[in-house]
């Protein structure tokens, strides 16, 4: 088993459904791992998440990034992220960008699209990176690859799509890295393929929606994966993913 304070978590939610139950356990947690970065989806989701780690003195590890959720399209949003941003309160944007998997989020096309280009837009005056979620839409992504060049980093969230389509990416965004959670336990996906083939220094890992007593287990199966790939001893992999995470949330 991996020692928990050399593990480092690009993206979770503290307060989602599976860790809301688990207060004491997540305060636990967070005090053994090595850092991590927490994503807010509404005020009251920061908030809360904010007056946890102060009264559990986790500010040292555990960062907050806050953004409008392609699900919720919320514009009315935007000045509290500008407020945010202007407190150096966050240490990203996001998470932004586009879910088409359904009908009724095709349906908010539009709003998606609105309160993405506001979202990249503060992030570049902030001088922040962005954490991207992205389903059935990465043509649109791809479209404002120039925006997002002029970003310190760009992560993509739950990466799910294939080899190729992270090579495109990181050719237009050299700065891109892609983060990948549960996906890599599931055998033969995409996911799994993805991390075990692209470059290490692009990498990250996180438990998402998973709980983030979960993250053992998505870092075992990476080292599993990239010794199959190249012999790459584990203690290696635990030291590109601190890099990488350093890297990637430059503002922390």
């Amino acid at each position: 088993m991996l020692g928990f304070s050399s593990l480092f978590d690009a993206h979770f939610h503290l307060f989602s459904t599976k860790n809301v139950k688990n207060v004491e356990i997540n305060a636990e947690f967070c005090q053994k791992i090595g850092g991590g970065c927490s994503c807010g989806v509404s005020k009251d989701d920061f908030f809360t998440q904010k007056a946890f780690i102060q009264q559990n003195n986790l500010s040292s590890k555990i960062k907050l990034c806050y953004g409008i959720h392609p699900w919720y399209g919320d514009f009315s949003q935007v000045d509290f992220l500008e407020l945010l941003l202007k407190g150096n309160e966050i240490c990203a944007v996001g998470e932004t960008g586009f879910d088409l998997f359904t009908p009724e989020l095709k349906e908010k096309l539009e709003i998606q699209k609105i309160c993405w280009n506001a979202q990249l837009e503060l992030a570049e005056k902030y001088n922040k990176p962005v954490v991207i979620h992205c389903r059935k839409g990465l043509k649109f992504v791809v479209a404002d690859s120039k925006k997002l060049c002029r970003l310190p980093a760009v992560v993509f969230h739950g990466f799910g799509g294939n080899v190729q389509e992270a090579q495109m990416l990181m050719s237009k965004i050299p700065q891109s890295y892609f983060s990948f959670g549960s996906g890599i336990l599931r055998e033969g996906s995409r996911a799994e393929t993805a991390f075990r083939e692209l470059p290490l220094e692009r990498l990250l890992l996180e438990s998402d929606e998973m709980g983030i007593d979960f993250l053992g287990k998505i870092y075992e199966k990476a080292g599993v994966l990239r010794w199959e790939k190249d012999g790459m001893e584990s203690e290696k992999i635990l030291v590109e993913m601190k890099k990488n995470y350093k890297k990637a949330f430059v503002s922390i």
